[in-house]
């Protein structure tokens, strides 16, 4: 009875009031509702300090991989305190500032046999295709009955992009590729990558092999984006070269394998090259080239033909 009330509440709290279910947020909550305002930050702004001893205390924040790229979802656990009746989810930067329009509120379960005077909670949150790429926190407080909120606790986030980049958003130290072409689309439709090297080898989902289908050639793709219809969220192939590809003419191509029920599809293609950084000992990818095009759904060809050409970039 109590959280049928709690709910009737927190509509009417100041800063409580519902928003849209959120979808072009930068965190999405499973089970949650997004409510207008921020999450503090915790005190001094420190990810691991405990929320003090008060009756909405987060005790406990659980999140088995600190990665995640836009589209993946991660599911996190923990413990409140018990007077809590819900919690307060937020995306953060490592600056405090939160990111988003609100933040979630999810229910809670019961009290923790194994830690008296505690409830425990789970959900789901997924990366929105609007959140910022680069190390951020989730930030988590208890929720009072009448929709006030607790000292918040932070748990570090690495939000890595939809393009290999060897977690360099995250850590600049680290090298990412050398070379990295991307495709995205809008519509699901099986729409394919295609890269032709200087020697005129092509680098697709049929394989990176010379034409004698033997010898490796550099470079990589890292999936068959809705390879047979099957849906994908994220839309996106990569063409990738880790280490420095040689130099001449690559052509970037587009091939509507097949347009899966779908009238047309429009596309963006950019390449991107590994540059150092502007302090020593780090490293950055930075876009060089960017292409964007439709295709209709009579040019789908099942593979048989030659694919759109996108454009053309020429490396040293």
């Amino acid at each position: 009875m109590q959280h049928a009330i709690f709910a009737v509440l927190l509509l009417a709290a100041c800063g409580g009031e519902a928003l849209n279910p959120g979808t072009d947020e930068p965190l999405l909550v499973d089970k949650g509702t997004l409510h207008v305002g921020e999450v503090p930050p915790p005190p001094d702004g420190d990810p691991g300090t405990d929320s003090a001893a008060t009756d909405l205390a987060v005790t406990d924040i659980e999140l088995p991989a600190s990665v995640a790229g836009v589209g993946e979802s991660r599911t996190l656990t923990g413990r409140v305190a018990e007077a809590a009746y819900a919690i307060a989810v937020q995306l953060a930067s490592e600056a405090t500032a939160a990111y988003g329009s609100g933040y979630w509120v999810v229910p809670i379960d019961g009290v923790d046999p194994q830690y008296p005077g505690e409830r425990t909670w789970t959900f789901a949150a997924t990366i929105g295709h609007k959140a910022p790429v680069g190390m951020a926190r989730i930030r988590i407080a208890g929720v009072a009955a009448d929709g006030s909120l607790g000292e918040s606790r932070d748990v570090d986030l690495c939000i890595s992009p939809d393009y290999p980049d060897n977690l360099n958003a995250c850590d600049p130290t680290l090298k990412p590729p050398a070379f990295v072409v991307q495709l995205q689309w809008d519509r699901d439709v099986d729409l394919d990558l295609e890269v032709a090297r200087p020697d005129g080898s092509v680098l697709s989902n049929k394989g990176g092999t010379a034409a004698d289908g033997k010898t490796l050639l550099p470079g990589k793709l890292d999936t068959d984006g809705l390879a047979g219809c099957k849906s994908d969220p994220r839309r996106t192939e990569n063409a990738y070269w880790d280490d420095k590809p040689a130099k001449g003419v690559y052509a970037v191509h587009a091939r509507l394998f097949s347009a899966c029920s779908q009238t047309s599809v429009r596309f963006v293609a950019r390449a991107l090259l590994c540059q150092a950084g502007t302090t020593a000992g780090k490293w950055q990818q930075v876009e060089v080239a960017r292409w964007t095009g439709t295709l209709l759904a009579a040019q789908a060809d099942g593979g048989e033909g030659p694919a759109l050409l996108v454009g053309n970039l020429e490396l040293p």
